[in-house]
Order: structure tokens, then C-alpha cells, then sequence
């Protein structure tokens, strides 16, 4: 093998790995930023810790990653063939007998590459981050007992007590004119009204400490008909927290199953025909997809980053771009219908990809083997042959009238 083509190789993935990671970086840090806000929100209003914005973030990054993996790919190559038609160096390459057929190998080769570590990613690591996010989210809403206050609201700490407070601040741990209700069966009714109510950490980690302010307690005994009243300056009462629901288990639906659980469940022949399975195998034949069309992308990212210097528009990128957004949307569609059993993923998902797939490569040949071709020429033909056809119309119909 000579050793010029294979300097040109490493020329070329270096063209292509840096824009690769500047693209993967910017969308990663974009869809982060975008989470960030609403996670931030969602555990501002849920009175809970700072650090679990970060902690649901880190599970994140799987899917994040995932989701970047083929859009960075495609814009590595646009980018970087781009920038050496502009450049004049693929001219330089070519004309040194490196044609875009030998050019393909090493990129394919880092395409297998991405497309194993996205199988890793979607099959392995994804489907448990993803639990965990939603499990610390669960947790949030759930361990943080006064989120559940409500100003002017009971809520109901057993079945024989009670609690309001008419208002309460944003944090939920203090409050003004407090409520509170115990009654156990065989012991007196106690209820309490307080001017200021907050809450503490108790030494026992089930329990929390409601230090009352300024108010009057009545005490209902059994065999006295008239209660005792009795006014307090400072009240402790000692409130036991609710225990904690348990979280549903992980691999309830698709996007929580590894690839060995998925493939189980498909396997049984009890679990056929039934609505999980058709989320299964939606799941399954969408990673597959995802993986595979890291092979298509080379071709087609190639053939839309070739440009001229006499012509050097961005349609390229934009008509690459939106082609990759519409593939992954139809696929995102059929994956959906399939998990809905409305349509077969072998009819709805894999023609796809096989379209998509057969394009790129049609348009991939058609740059390789003329000299100078571009994707973008035929369409430009056939808008200005549309624009002359309008004029020869619009033209003489113009003339009569005038």
C-alpha cells in the first residue's frame, strides 16, 4: 500500500474529529443548558436539594451523548470535505490518484466504531441512567414531606392527625397561623392553633420537629365533658414522615431494558402479542437502526460537502442537515407506531433506512465518478430550466397584454 494514502487518512480523520467533537460538545452543553433550567424549576418547587439538579444531569449524559453521536458524525465529514474543496486540497488528493472511493475506508472504520460504542450507550448504559433519573425525580416529589403543604389546606399526616397552615413561605418550612389535630383511638383528642409554625430536623432521622409560636391548646379528655384549655408561649410537637412508596421496578417499559432483557422477553412465548412486547421490539429494532446508519452517513455527508470556490453556497450543508433531521424524525414516527402495533417495525422502520441508505450511496457515486459533480448542481438545473419556463410563459402573455 502506498504510504501517501495513508498520511492522507490520518489527514483526513483529523479534518473530520475536530469538527466531530466541537459539534458533539456544542449539543451536548446545548441540550444540558436546556434540562438544566427545567431540573432546577422542578426542584426549586419541589424544596430540594441544589445537588440533585446535577445528580438527575449526570444520568443523563447517556442519552445526551446518544443523541449526538450521529448528528456529530455527519457534520464532522460535511464540515471537513467542505473545508478541503475549499481549500483546493481534495483537488491535490484526487489528483494524486486518491479518489473518494479510497478516501471511504478509515472513515467507515471510525463509523463501526461510533456505531458500537452508540449500541453500548442505547443497550447497556441508557436504559439504567435512565431509571435512575426518573427514580431520583420520584424521590424529590416524594421524601421532601413539605413540599405537600399547601397554604389554606389539610393535609392529613395519619389517620389521626391532622395540619394546616393558613400561609407558608417558599421554602415550606415556616408559616403562619398553624392548624394541628391529633386524635388516636383510647387516648384525648388534642387540638392546637398557633400564630407561627416551623419546622426542624429532628434528631431521628423519620421524624420532624414543629416549633409553634404563641398559641392556645385544647385538650378533649375522655370522661370530661368540658376540655382543657391551655396557652403556650413555645410548643414542640414531634411529627413522624410518611413512609416512602417504593419506586416501580426498572425494564416496566423499552427505554429502561437492556438489549439481554429486551431479547428475553421477545423470546417468551407468553409474552407475545402483548403491549409490552410490541415496546420491545420497537425498542430493539430502533437501536439496531440507529446503529446502522452510521454507515450510511459517510456517503451522504460526502456528497453534500463538496462545493466549488466559484460557488460557494451553504445549500449543501442545509439540504444535509435537513436530510439527516428527516430521516431521524421518520424513524422517531415509526418507532412510535410500532411500539403502538400499529405498524410493523419491518415495514415502517427498516424501508426506511434502506431508502436512506440506497440515496446516499446513489448520491455518493454520482459525485465520485464525474469529475467536479456536485449534489447540488441538478437541482440547481432544474430551478433555473422552472425559472426560464416561467419567464417564456410570463413573457408573451405580458406583451399581448400590453
Amino acid at each position: 500500500m502506498n504510504p501517501f494514502f495513508g498520511q492522507i487518512n490520518r489527514f483526513v480523520l483529523t479534518s473530520i474529529l475536530v469538527p466531530f467533537f466541537g459539534t458533539m460538545a456544542v449539543a451536548i452543553f446545548l441540550l444540558t443548558t436546556d434540562q438544566m433550567l427545567r431540573l432546577f424549576n422542578f426542584v426549586v418547587n419541589e424544596n430540594g436539594p441544589i445537588s440533585l439538579v446535577f445528580m438527575m444531569l449526570g444520568n443523563l449524559m447517556p442519552e445526551y451523548v446518544a443523541l449526538s453521536l450521529p448528528i456529530s458524525f455527519f457534520i464532522g465529514i460535511l464540515i471537513a470535505f467542505r473545508q478541503l474543496s475549499l481549500n483546493s486540497e481534495l483537488e491535490v488528493i484526487t489528483g494524486n490518484g486518491v479518489s473518494l472511493r479510497n478516501l471511504l475506508p478509515p472513515i467507515l472504520a471510525f463509523g463501526f466504531i461510533l456505531a458500537a460504542a452508540d449500541v453500548y450507550i442505547e443497550g447497556t448504559i441508557k436504559p439504567q441512567s435512565l431509571y435512575r433519573y426518573q427514580q431520583l425525580g420520584f424521590m424529590a416529589q416524594q421524601h421532601v414531606f413539605t413540599s405537600k403543604l399547601r397554604p389554606g389546606e389539610f393535609l392529613p399526616l395519619s389517620d389521626s392527625q391532622v395540619l394546616r397552615f393558613a400561609t407558608i413561605d417558599k421554602t415550606g418550612r415556616q408559616g403562619k397561623q398553624v392548624f394541628f389535630r391529633t386524635c388516636d383511638e383510647g387516648k384525648p383528642c388534642t387540638v392546637i392553633t398557633a400564630k407561627d409554625g416551623v419546622f426542624a430536623t429532628a434528631r431521628n432521622k423519620g421524624h420532624l420537629v414543629l416549633h409553634l409560636k404563641n398559641g392556645r391548646q385544647l385538650v378533649h379528655l375522655l370522661d370530661d365533658e368540658h376540655p382543657m384549655f391551655l396557652d403556650f408561649d413555645r410548643l414542640d410537637i414531634d411529627i413522624p414522615l410518611p413512609a416512602l412508596p417504593a419506586f416501580r421496578e426498572r425494564a416496566d417499559i423499552g427505554e429502561e431494558a437492556t438489549n439481554g432483557e429486551i431479547l428475553k422477553v421477545l423470546r417468551d412465548p407468553g409474552a407475545k402479542r402483548t403491549e409490552r412486547f410490541y415496546n420491545y421490539r420497537a425498542n430493539l429494532h430502533g437501536r439496531i437502526i440507529n446503529a446502522l446508519s452510521f454507515i450510511a452517513l459517510p456517503f451522504l455527508a460526502i456528497a453534500f460537502g463538496l462545493t466549488s470556490k466559484r460557488r460557494n453556497s451553504y445549500g449543501g450543508i442545509i439540504l444535509g442537515i435537513g436530510s439527516l433531521v428527516l430521516y431521524l424524525e421518520v424513524i422517531q414516527s415509526a418507532t412510535v407506531w410500532a411500539k403502538e402495533a400499529t405498524l410493523s417495525p419491518w415495514l415502517g422502520m427498516w424501508p426506511v433506512l434502506g431508502l436512506f441508505t440506497l440515496s446516499s450511496m446513489v448520491l455518493f457515486v454520482y459525485v465520485s465518478e464525474i469529475p467536479g459533480a456536485q449534489v447540488l448542481a441538478p437541482l440547481r438545473r432544474v430551478f433555473f430550466d422552472c425559472v426560464n419556463a416561467l419567464k417564456s410563459y410570463l413573457i408573451p402573455l405580458q406583451r399581448r397584454r400590453g
